[in-house]
């Protein structure tokens, strides 16, 4: 907005002749632009104090004079200022065919606003273009930047550009997804989100940070306001944006020249890296986002950044530089800890008894808190931001690696540093002091014999301490070895290069014997290849080493141990699955465990806990989209080789299937409970309106439902309808699992043990005899012969 309305309403609204009539004008003129109503209103007060001080206020000529000062004081540098910065809003223009509907943010040369496309679809999109006045050849070149390095990614969780162009008057925009989020600390902090939740997000941009370095651009810019998180459906979506002072690696992105001014320092110097602070292009590459990342885990997980803002933002530049370069910062709990003493005097506060007990109850959530991040957390961040960069981690994905691991229970390779490298940094910072205080000390203790007795005593203890180091590092050097074997061994699965898989996890269980995970890996192969007994032995050491068995590629492990009959390690995982029923943290997890708890025979008690605990759950949402992982429902086709496992974080598992085949998954799973409850009136509930369509529409789901209907049918005095149920299902099963042309494995394999299991039992309860019943491997070989070490 330019300063002629705002005097032209100005001098309008100094002849009207009433207050009231001068405020419906300006009301009127002004509209709905707040900005140009104060402005106007602050000149007529200042006409007003100008007009009281003059004893001549009423006669023309000294209120003409007022009116050129007046209109002299609305072109001074007070009011063209403001005036040209509210004319850089350009809310309701067409460039190209996206209308402007509204600014939405504004940063050092760019400006964002929510774009509506023209046309049949009427997407909403976000358009950013150059600020009016920020035309300079640099700021041009690094918006072109931002706009190639864009263009060059394609990743779920970095902003998608649609389109680009320049306006008429030659100034660039860039066309791209709408991201309605918040920045990933305000979105963790408003929903109460859990450290292991604060690190699934964090995962998320690690990989998609990963996938900008693939493409060879380094963001430099990674920060809590460029790391959006909006919900998608039921789960968070992260969206990393603004790639605007983004550099090309090997290579320039955009044709114009990027000239970065001597002693000009790009980036957020809070969450800036030791390099970028020493402001040598050369030394910054993708190690430089990697120290940003850890800086970022650092103020997720404590809610606090590793240097105090009041201190670097008070700080000179050169001091500010000099912080970044050589202070290291608290570890993350150690940061909670001190925020902690400064609070401890709260809880004491006299006030009403129930502010003092949310106190202590913050205070205690608090301390869980630091106990989490204590340890291997703390390690992990450190080693991210280390300020030497050849001992951070090589790449965001190796970083996401640590996280996961961390999740899974798994040893990391993040370590603390050692008391001798933690000296040797000192040294170099600190030559002088070093080399004068070892003077001192050489000459108090050389030529006396307390110097050889301490020297013969160092020997022996540098001997024991190398020892120990040797020891050490061999076990990280094995820890380390195992998990790249296993890292190996899921790629090649997901070729079915089983050979190379068995191979490599063989090696794995070899390095790491006591190490569940190799143990659980290579379970999980057999069962892809048909081999249920040595399968089962694999799973079963895995539950005696601890395996928590609360991840989806553990659902179809104890119809497993039901099938080969290994008592003692159904047992052990019944333990498992009773503690995740407990928890009762996710609905679907506990949804499995029950099923696999209900599958043989328990006491009515027992499962009527278990039915009230499936009835608490409200599973409507889990029938729509995509769940968040599970065992694969097939390859290409029904009856096709299995897909891909869950990733360990359990993300990119496959679907369940599509939402009426999860609804009646979960209803099998209620009918089960209520069946061992005694409860066979609901059980028929669940069962009966489906089974007639269940022997056409799914044989799976039928294979599972049709005994468990003929049992229930028969426990109602019903033995003609169980019979029924019962012949019915068999000639199914044997269709279904007998089939001469196999060559693969039926999948999810686990749904036919279901099966297996229930028609055994069904047959015994109706019939009163046992059945000789093909298992789900009976006509599925494969050809290599692989034997296991």
């Amino acid at each position: 907005m330019s300063s002629s309305p705002l005097k032209s309403i100005f001098l309008d609204a100094l002849d009207c002749d009433s207050e009231a009539a001068r405020e419906a004008l300006i009301q009127e003129r002004c509209g709905k632009d707040q900005s140009l109503l104060a402005s106007v209103k602050e000149l007529l007060q200042a006409h007003r104090q100008s007009s009281e001080l003059s004893p001549t206020a009423g006669i023309q000529p000294r209120l003409n004079q007022q009116i050129r000062e007046a209109a002299k004081y609305l072109d001074s540098s007070k009011f063209s200022d403001s005036a040209a910065e509210r004319g850089h809003d350009r809310s309701g223009e067409q460039i190209g065919k996206y209308r402007l509907m509204e600014l939405l943010a504004e940063g050092g040369f760019g400006q964002v606003y929510v774009g509506q496309e023209s046309g049949s679809v009427k997407r909403l999109v976000a358009v950013k273009l150059l600020k009016p006045g920020m035309d300079s050849r640099e700021v041009i070149a690094r918006f072109e930047a931002e706009r190639q390095a864009l263009a060059l990614m394609h990743h779920p969780n970095i902003a998608q550009v649609f389109d680009a162009g320049t306006t008429p008057t030659g100034q660039p925009f860039l066309v791209m997804e709408l991201v309605r989020g918040t920045a990933i600390t305000h979105f963790c902090r408003d929903n109460s989100y859990s450290i292991r939740q604060k690190l699934e997000l964090m995962n998320d941009v690690c990989l998609a940070v990963q996938h900008a370095h693939q493409k060879g651009i380094i963001h430099r810019d990674i920060k809590p306001s460029n790391v959006m998180v909006a919900m998608d459906d039921t789960r968070p979506l992260v969206k990393v944006i603004d790639f605007g002072i983004a550099k090309a690696m090997g290579g320039r992105i955009t044709d114009h020249t990027i000239y970065t001014r001597f002693s000009q320092i790009i980036g957020t110097p809070m969450y800036m890296s030791p390099e970028q602070a020493e402001m040598k292009a050369q030394d910054v590459d993708t190690l430089t986002d990697v120290y940003a990342l850890g800086v970022l885990l650092y103020e997720l997980l404590t809610e606090a950044t590793p240097f105090d803002k009041n201190r670097m933002q008070s700080a000179s530049f050169d001091e500010m530089r000099r912080i970044i370069r050589e202070d290291q910062p608290l570890k993350p709990s150690a940061r909670m800890t001190a925020g902690l003493s400064k609070d401890s005097t709260a809880s004491r506060d006299p006030d009403s008894g129930l502010k003092r007990e949310a106190h202590q109850k913050n205070l205690q959530h608090q301390y869980e808190t630091i106990n989490q991040l204590r340890g291997d957390l703390d390690w992990i961040v450190l080693k991210a931001m280390e300020k030497d960069r050849s001992r951070r981690y090589e790449t965001p994905a190796e970083l996401a690696r640590d996280l996961n691991r961390y999740l899974a229970g798994e040893p990391v390779l993040a370590r603390a540093p050692t008391t001798l490298y933690r000296l040797t940094r000192f040294a170099q910072r600190n030559k002088l002091a070093v080399i004068a205080t070892s003077l001192v000390l050489f000459s108090m203790v050389g030529g006396t014999g307390v110097s050889i007795w301490q020297a013969l005593r160092a020997t022996k203890a540098q001997a024991e301490s190398d020892l120990l180091r040797k020891e050490a590092v061999d076990s990280v050097v094995r820890l380390k070895e195992a998990n790249i074997l296993l890292d190996s061994a899921r790629a090649n699965v997901d070729q079915q290069r089983w050979e190379e898989a068995m191979s490599q996890y063989s090696q794995a269980t070899e390095l790491q014997p006591e190490h569940f995970l190799t143990w659980a890996g290579r379970g999980s192969l057999f069962t892809r290849m048909g081999d249920w007994n040595r399968a089962s032995s694999d799973y079963s050491k895995a539950i005696d080493l601890g395996a928590p068995a609360n991840h989806p590629a553990w659902w179809g492990v104890p119809q497993l141990f039901l099938f080969t009959q290994n008592s003692k390690a159904y047992e052990s995982i019944s333990v498992a699955l009773r503690e995740q029923v407990q928890s009762k943290q996710d609905p679907l997890q506990t949804m499995f465990a029950i099923r696999g708890l209900c599958l043989s025979p328990i006491e009515p008690a027992d499962a009527k806990e278990l039915k009230t605990v499936l009835d608490s759950f409200n599973f409507e949402s889990l029938g729509r989209g995509r769940p968040r992982g599970g065992p694969p429902r097939g390859g290409p086709s029904r009856g096709g080789p299995p897909g891909p496992p869950p990733t360990r974080d359990g993300r990119d598992g496959p679907d369940l299937g599509p939402p009426w085949m999860v609804r009646e998954v979960i209803e099998y799973a209620k009918a089960l409970a209520c069946f061992r409850a005694e409860d066979y009136q609901q059980a028929i509930k669940y069962l009966k309106p489906n089974s007639d369509s269940l022997r056409h529409r799914d044989s799976d789901l039928a294979i599972m439902k049709l005994p468990l209907t003929a049992m229930v049918l028969h426990q109602l005095g019903k033995p003609e309808e169980a019979k029924t149920e019962l012949v019915a299902g068999l000639e199914l099963y044997r269709k279904s699992m007998v089939t001469p042309t196999a060559k693969s494995l039926r999948a999810p394999w686990f749904d036919a043990f279901d099966g297996w299991i229930l028609f055994q039992e069904a047959h015994q309860l109706i019939e009163g005899t046992s059945i000789d019943l093909p298992d789900p491997n009976q006509t599925v070989r494969k050809e290599s012969a692989i034997d296991s070490k």
